[in-house]
Order: structure tokens, then C-alpha cells, then sequence
């Protein structure tokens, strides 16, 4: 069950026998109810597993139509034991397949029992090769120590021991367990150790008695499940557990942690610094939680499997530790990923503000520089950026980038295709697969000057216009709202002040803004397109803006969104084009849609028309009045 669990994902298609009740009506119009055995294959949803009790659930929609179960109806299957499931993946990815080789080998069992007690408290736990099971719990209220009052005290200790007793030979399989590992404060495990022989022997039990040599007693701080961690550590129980895997685990994090206090550098946490460690070929052994490899979303778990095959062909060692388990509990609190280190890698905090100190030095250019007096000078309208500086001839080498050049940076790497850059354009390049841009570089590079009104030290923030130019705020704010430069009469002696140039236009519905607030990201909104942005934390809808056609009633509804990148699907249907649809289905013309647009086809033996779509999937509230609560929702003309 545990590996069927780690095997099947989200998405994935199970084909299994299960029981579903049926409702079967007669001629005489009688309806009966039987439950009948019935072979499904399922979408899967929704994945549910229990450790306890050991038992797995699958949610998911049926994909083949039977004579008792529709296409697209729901079903919850429990899976047994001794039940035949064929599971379908669109692809078995390495770590699937290694999954699959353990799941077959039967030396997989659990091979630690750990017994973590203290006065009046006790916890049985399995400790298998991915999680740790507690499997009893044992309380009893002791009372203190008082003249008078010992055989009372006496009396609730034989009742704790024995309960404790009970609890090992009920829940501890003997011939599985290599070691049980009795832990607690003082002499509490020795008490209890020397209560349970005797009483193996008084009462003549034998399974104790042939496995006396498999306890081993050490301390531990409490007897709660959380000190199992010191326990696992000890050297007398790593003796005995060290060919399992849950010994390794709990090794490795011991030694990462170990280097992370006395040499940080030789150690890596979190997916970007793992992921630079991993370009560099640094790491020496990776490890990752089970929750980020069955990760729902498709993209980031091959994300995690790519990394772990770049790993182990690069020689690195991979331990995938699982959240049930103690150790990656701890691991997950580390954002669920770390590494060790071949070799020392710097900060990757202190090489971005090197590559800042870098970027901001000025690099000369070849245009002609404007008048130093703004009063005199024209504002021109921007333009494309200039072309940047060849090096000088004594220089041997410049930036690969052809917008960069760059001839003075300090460190330079080389990318896949061969070209050397400098770091800040190779770090680029690595991550986008594209040049730098020319108005990036050239509004990094230049001086903190305004290109319009040549204000150095005045503006509180810089930005970057068309072309990479850099404009003060108030330039900016300007060619923002009126789409040209500002003009040399709102400025003096080159300070910005403020000047109304007049209303400006809403950048959402185009409106005049007689009266104005600030709306999304702090930008000034028309007050209306405002208030919709603070009620409903979007944009106000084209067909509530007032500069709409309204001899057209309600406007005609937006045509649809293109689906993204990602999507494996698209529905056929031009006046949908859903992407995000949990089932498609192919018609008799051919044409794959998603299930609404299919059902609708196949009754009318049309595509479903644009304004049943965008009733069906838009925004639940009032294109008047923008109420988001009603009872009861109509369709009115067009997009209404």
C-alpha cells in the first residue's frame, strides 16, 4: 500500500474491479437498488492514504463508459490487499520505475521497533524503511513518592509495565524486527527491562524469551515520539540498525546539519541554491522529501526528477526521504531539499549584489550627450536605445552578448551554446534561453540622470521609459497617463514639480479622470474602476465600462482566453478553447472538446455558442450592479 501510494499520482488512470450500487428501473416503472461488481477505469483526483490503518483511497471520474456507469461520474475505490489494479501513466519516469524495482524486492520489511517511555508514558512505534507508525500509545497516571502511600505507587508501576508488555507482543512481529530499541530518562528502561524478563520466564513467554538478544536499552531525554531522533543517533542502535535505510537517512541529515553549523559553505538548501549547486556540478549527495516528487503539479515534479537524474549522472549519491519518517520531517522544515557539497560555493546573496556593484558602474556611449540646460533644450521623443560601445583594441575580450559588450566585468562564464558572457548576461541567457535585452543594459548602465529634464539627486525614484531611458517620477508619471514627454513648461531649472496637464485617461476603460484614485499597483484608476479594483481585486469587466456601445444593450460577450502553454488539451470548440478541462472527448466529426462542449454537441449537433460558454465560466455577479450573492442567476442579452 505504501508504495502504490508513491506510485499513483494525480492524473494518472487506474483500471480496477470494484462494487458500485446500482439503481435499475423495471417496465412496470419499479426501481430497485442492488450492488453489483463492476470493472472501472478511473481519472484520478484524489489520492488518501492512511498509515494506521494501512488503507488507500482513489477518487476519480470514469473515462470508459460501461452498461452501468456513466463517463464522467465520480467513484471512490478502496484498495486491498490481494486486489488486482493495472495502473496507466502517461510516463514512467526514473524515479517511478526504482519505486516500482523496491516495491518487488521482498527484503523490504520493517526492521526497527522503538519503545520511547517515561514514567506513566509510552510509545510503541514500527520504524520502516520510509516512515515511522506508532502503534500504541500507553498512559497511566503514576502517583509521587509519599510515606505511606508506596504500595499505591508500586501498585500503578506493575500496571504501566504490563501494559507496556502487552503492547510489544501485540503490535512487535519477532520474526521481522532485527532490534527493539528500549529509551527513556534514567532508570526507567532498566526498571522496565528487568519487569519484562522476569515475567517472560514466570509466564514462559517464548517470544521473548528467543529474541532477549534483539532489546537494547538507551536514554532519551523524554518519552515522547519527538526524542526518537537522539535515539536513532545513539552508536550502540546505529550498531545494530546499520545496514537499514532509515539508519542512512538519519546519518546523512546528521551530517548535514553537522556541516551547516561548522562549514556553511560545503552545504545547500532550497531549489534555487540547490538547483545553482546542481549547474555546477557540486552536489555530492541530494536530498529531497517524497512531497515535492509527487508533487501535483506536472511541471515541478519533473522539475525534481530532472535534478535527481542530473544528479546521480554527474556520481552524486540521492536519498528521497519520506515526510512520515522522523528525519524527513526535519528535512521538510528545510523548505524540503538540500545537499551536500563536493567543494565550497559562495552566497549566491553575495555574488547578486556583486553583479548589482557590477551593472551599476557607467559604461561610456557612442551617442552625443543632450544640452546640459533643460530650459534651452526641446524635450525629443524617445527613441531606441544606442547601440553600445565596441572595446578598445588593446582589449581581448568582450561580452558574447551583442547588446552587452561589455569589456570591464569580473567574472565571465561560458553558456551551452559555446559563447562566453559576462556573468549578469550568461545568468540570463541560462535562465531564459534569450539575449539580454539593449534597453535592460543601457538603463542599468547609465548615470542617474532624467533624460527629459536632467534631474541627478531631486527625483525620489527612478524608472525605465521606452528604450531603456531612465526618466525621473515625474517624467515618467507624465508619459504614463498621456503617452508623450513632458514638456519643458511643467519643469524649472531642471526640478520637477506638479502640473496638471489635464485629465488624463483611465488606463483600464480609457475615460477621462475628472476624478481619480489609486487602483491596482498604486496606479491612478478612474474612481470608478478603483472602487471595483478595492471591492473584487481585479479589474473592472469591458462590458461595465460607460464608454461601451449601449445601443447594443449588454455589448457582446469577450471572446475566450487562449489557453495556456501547459495544457495537453484544447477544446475544438472555437467559441470555448478551454485548456483546463478534467475530460475530453472526441466526437463524430472528429473534433476533441471538453465534456460540456461535448454533451452539448451531441444533442444539438452544434459547437455550444459563445454566449452559453461565457455565462457558464464567467465571473458570478451582476453586470449592472456588480452583486456577487443571489440566489438565483439569469441570462440576459449578449454578455449579460
Amino acid at each position: 500500500m505504501w508504495h502504490l501510494f508513491h506510485l499513483i499520482v494525480v492524473g494518472d488512470t487506474v483500471k480496477a474491479t470494484t462494487l458500485r450500487r446500482v439503481k435499475q428501473e423495471t417496465s412496470t416503472g419499479t426501481v430497485s437498488s442492488d450492488r453489483m461488481r463492476v470493472t472501472l477505469m478511473l481519472r484520478i483526483i484524489k489520492v488518501d492514504f492512511d498509515p494506521q490503518a494501512t488503507s488507500l483511497r482513489l477518487s476519480g471520474r470514469n473515462v470508459e463508459e460501461n452498461e452501468f456507469v456513466k463517463m464522467g461520474q465520480y467513484h471512490t475505490l478502496d484498495v486491498e490487499p490481494n486486489r488486482n489494479i493495472t495502473l496507466y501513466k502517461d510516463e514512467w519516469d526514473m524515479l517511478f520505475l526504482e519505486r516500482l524495482k523496491e516495491a518487488t524486492d521482498p527484503t523490504v520489511t520493517a526492521d526497527l521497533a522503538a519503545v520511547i517511555m517515561q514514567e506513566g508514558l509510552a510509545h510503541v512505534c514500527l520504524i520502516t524503511r520510509s516512515m515511522t507508525i506508532l502503534r500504541a500509545r500507553v498512559e497511566t497516571t503514576i502517583p509521587r513518592k509519599r510515606k505511606g502511600a508506596q504500595s499505591s505507587r508500586d501498585k500503578a508501576l506493575l500496571t504501566f509495565n504490563e501494559n507496556v508488555l502487552q503492547a510489544i507482543l501485540r503490535h512487535v512481529n519477532f520474526e521481522v524486527v532485527k532490534c527493539v530499541v528500549v529509551a527513556s530518562p534514567g532508570f526507567v528502561k532498566d526498571e522496565f527491562l528487568e519487569y519484562l524478563f522476569a515475567e517472560a520466564v514466570r509466564r514462559n513467554l517464548r517470544p521473548l524469551l528467543e529474541n532477549r538478544g534483539k532489546f537494547l536499552g538507551c536514554h532519551a531525554s523524554t518519552g515522547h515520539k519527538h526524542s526518537l531522533k537522539e535515539v536513532l543517533l545513539d552508536p550502540g542502535v546505529q550498531n545494530r540498525m546499520a545496514d537499514t535505510k532509515a539508519a542512512g537517512e538519519v546519518r546523512i541529515l546528521q551530517r548535514f546539519f553537522e556541516l551547516l553549523g561548522s562549514d556553511p559553505d560545503r552545504t545547500s538548501y532550497g531549489p534555487r541554491h540547490v538547483q545553482r549547486a546542481n549547474e555546477n556540478q557540486a552536489i555530492q549527495v541530494l536530498m529531497v522529501t517524497d512531497q515535492l516528487i509527487r508533487a501535483h503539479d506536472v511541471a515541478t515534479r519533473h522539475k525534481y526528477v530532472r535534478l535527481v537524474e542530473s544528479v546521480k549522472e554527474s556520481g552524486g549519491d540521492v536519498y528521497i526521504f519520506s515526510t512520515m519518517h522522523v528525519s524527513g520531517e526535519q528535512l521538510a522544515r528545510l523548505s524540503g531539499i538540500a545537499a551536500l557539497l563536493r567543494f565550497p560555493l559562495p552566497e549566491l546573496e553575495e555574488e547578486e549584489e556583486e553583479d548589482e556593484e557590477e551593472e551599476g558602474r557607467p559604461i561610456p556611449t557612442v551617442s552625443a550627450s543632450p544640452p546640459s540646460s533643460p530650459r534651452k533644450r526641446e524635450p525629443l521623443p524617445f527613441g531606441n536605445p544606442p547601440p553600445p560601445p565596441s572595446p578598445p583594441d588593446m582589449v581581448s575580450w568582450a561580452c558574447g552578448n551583442p547588446n552587452c559588450r561589455n569589456w570591464k566585468a569580473k567574472r565571465r562564464r561560458k553558456n551551452s551554446d559555446g559563447v562566453i558572457r559576462c556573468y549578469s548576461c550568461y545568468r540570463h541567457y541560462r535562465t531564459h534561453g534569450t539575449e539580454r535585452a539593449r534597453d535592460v543594459i543601457f538603463f542599468r548602465t547609465t548615470p542617474l540622470e532624467c533624460y527629459n529634464c536632467r534631474v541627478t539627486s531631486t527625483a525620489s525614484n527612478w524608472h525605465k521609459g521606452p528604450g531603456g531611458f531612465r526618466l525621473c517620477d515625474a517624467c515618467w508619471t507624465y508619459y504614463r497617463d498621456n503617452g508623450t514627454v513632458r514638456p519643458a513648461r511643467f519643469y524649472k531649472d531642471g526640478s520637477p514639480r506638479k502640473g496638471s496637464p489635464g485629465p488624463s485617461p483611465c488606463p483600464v476603460c480609457s475615460d477621462l479622470m475628472t476624478s481619480k484614485k489609486r487602483g491596482k499597483d498604486k496606479e491612478w484608476n478612474c474612481k470608478a474602476c478603483a472602487a471595483y479594483w478595492r471591492k473584487f481585486g481585479r479589474p473592472r469587466p469591458r462590458y461595465l465600462w460607460s464608454s461601451r456601445d449601449e445601443s447594443k444593450g449588454f455589448g457582446s460577450p469577450p471572446p475566450p482566453s487562449p489557453p495556456p502553454a501547459t495544457a495537453r488539451w484544447v477544446c475544438g470548440n472555437p467559441h470555448c478553447q478551454d485548456g483546463t478541462a478534467r475530460q475530453y472527448c472526441t466526437g463524430r466529426d472528429s473534433v476533441t472538446r471538453c465534456i460540456e462542449c461535448y454533451d452539448y454537441y451531441m444533442k444539438n449537433g452544434s459547437d455550444r455558442p459563445r454566449e452559453d460558454v461565457f455565462f457558464a465560466n464567467g465571473p458570478r455577479e451582476c453586470c449592472r450592479c456588480g452583486m456577487k450573492r443571489s440566489q438565483f442567476w439569469r441570462r440576459g442579452p449578449g454578455a449579460g
